[in-house]
């Protein structure tokens, strides 16, 4: 099932394209600060990277920079585990644009409680691990825009032609920021920042509470889709009351 109601995603579930239909601007929602507490009751509970993955795809608002443009969310869309090639599968992937620019985030998680530092104040093999996963995705998507744009199905259609710029960001969320409790460990943080190409932030799940509580951008789409990727399609798994 298809629909004109949005030109880039698929509904195969009839309640989902009534609810998408029916959305009402204006409706009440969990300000910034609600969910900034949600989610820091969540990762106090040190819960698995599933459970996490689920309150993204619950609060789609949360994820950082899904407003960094003033028009949103492209196509009111968020992506859960989208492929990028053969190799690599991200946890969720979205664009937010203004009349000249379309940014695309990837976005990687991991489990709360998996550490950044070892006791000897070096990085961990966890965090080793998940940074050269997203180096790897984002040194291919830079260099082949064309081909990575084609995993958002239809969202991806024309980019190339369309906007004046086309720009790709990954973001790796991982850690709790009171592991930076000694001198030793800021600065190797702060050269570990300085190292990575600007094309890639490493977030503290802290780091996205702070955003949360002033409202950093936030997207303002009255619903999200959050889609997953099926025969070079993005299908609606839910419509979320932004």
């Amino acid at each position: 099932m298809s629909t004109r109601e949005n030109m880039f995603a698929e509904f195969d579930n009839y309640a989902l394209l009534e609810q998408y239909k029916n959305r009402t601007p204006g409706l009440p929602r969990l300000t910034g600060k609600q969910l900034a507490d949600m989610l820091q009751t969540l990762i106090d509970s040190d819960p698995k990277e599933e459970v996490v993955q689920e309150f993204f795809e619950a609060h789609p608002r949360c994820l950082p920079r899904a407003g960094l443009f003033h028009h949103g969310l492209r196509g009111d869309i968020v992506v859960s585990k989208l492929p990028l090639h053969n190799d690599f599968v991200t946890d969720f992937a979205y664009m937010t644009k203004n009349s000249q620019e379309v940014r695309i985030f990837c976005v990687e998680i991991e489990r709360p409680g998996k550490l950044l530092f070892r006791k000897d104040n070096h990085f961990t093999s966890d965090y080793a691990k998940a940074r050269q996963q997203v180096v790897d995705w984002n040194h291919w998507a830079q260099h082949n825009m064309r081909a990575m744009v084609k995993y958002f199905g239809r969202l991806g259609k024309y980019l190339t032609e369309d906007f004046t710029a086309l720009t790709m960001h990954s973001i790796l969320i991982m850690g709790r920021r009171s592991e930076l409790n000694t001198r030793a460990r800021r600065e190797r943080w702060s050269a570990e920042a300085s190292l990575l190409p600007k094309s890639i932030d490493v977030m503290t799940y802290d780091r996205i509470i702070e955003e949360l509580e002033v409202e950093a951008f936030m997207p303002d789409n009255v619903h999200i889709l959050v889609c997953s990727y099926q025969d070079q399609a993005l299908k609606v798994k839910q419509v979320v009351d932004a």
